[in-house]
């Protein structure tokens, strides 16, 4: 995994981290428990024969992304093409309290 990915990844969980907190400390909210909320997955590949520079020595790449946020996503498990990908739809999330 790259630097960059790895600051990417951090970024994701700091926000859906500081976006549970709220919710967690929220005196409103349901209660109700979320047992995959926060799941943060990845899926790697090395790349084949004919792609790699180095077949024995190269990185493997991320090719898909899971994030699963029923609480402040529009769907349960929401799937990425990248690190980056996600980070720009993950931190648009906000936790709003009902008035």
């Amino acid at each position: 995994m790259s630097n960059e990915d790895k600051k990417l990844l951090n970024r994701i969980r700091v926000h859906l981290y500081n976006l549970h907190n709220a919710w967690a400390n929220d005196s409103k909210k349901d209660g109700h428990h979320k047992s995959n909320e926060g799941y943060i997955g990845f899926s790697t590949a090395y790349p084949n024969w004919f792609h790699a520079e180095d077949y024995l020595n190269d990185e493997p790449e991320i090719f898909a992304v899971e994030v699963y946020s029923y609480l402040f996503g529009e769907s349960r498990l929401h799937t990425f093409k990248s690190l980056s990908e996600a980070w720009e739809t993950v931190k648009n999330w906000k936790y709003e309290t009902e008035v």
